[in-house]
């Protein structure tokens, strides 16, 4: 059974994240984002999700350990609101005070629909986001595959 931990950076919506992967039989467990690498490498996880939370990234340079995943981790790991503007700082791209925050129902659009992550999700959908910060430059190793 595959493994996918959930790093608790403080969102809203993190318990929604463990229940969606736990609904799709995923071994799935909460953790805090203090917890350490060797803990979530000696569980032999297979993936990590860095939850969103209320952290500035925008104005602030820290989100508990996740430096230390992202530094250290050889599996899958996927940024949610927060937890993807840090991995995109921590990779070189840059995040600053949104001009206009998103709060609420917003339109998704994806990009490059052949991309395995979007595989039946359709072009456009709608979301919800709570977000005061944005990527305003992404890291020359990533892809910018749907926007909002």
């Amino acid at each position: 059974m595959v493994s996918i931990y959930v790093i608790d950076n403080g969102g809203q919506w993190t318990h929604r994240e463990w229940r969606m992967l736990h609904y799709l039989d995923v071994n799935t467990k909460i953790l805090p984002n203090t917890s350490s690498w060797k803990i979530l490498r000696d569980e032999g996880v297979d993936g990590i999700v860095l939850s969103g939370g209320a952290p500035r990234i925008g104005l602030e340079n820290k989100l508990g350990n996740c430096e230390e995943y992202l530094s250290k981790a050889e599996i899958p790991i996927l940024g949610i609101c927060a937890g993807h503007q840090f991995m995109c700082r921590f990779f070189g791209g840059e995040v600053k005070p949104s001009k206009i925050p998103e709060f609420g129902r917003v339109s998704l659009s994806v990009i490059e629909e052949e991309n395995p992550l979007f595989i039946d999700v359709p072009k456009e959908s709608i979301v919800w986001e709570s977000h005061n910060d944005e990527i305003t430059e992404l890291p020359k190793s990533m892809m910018h595959l749907a926007k909002t």
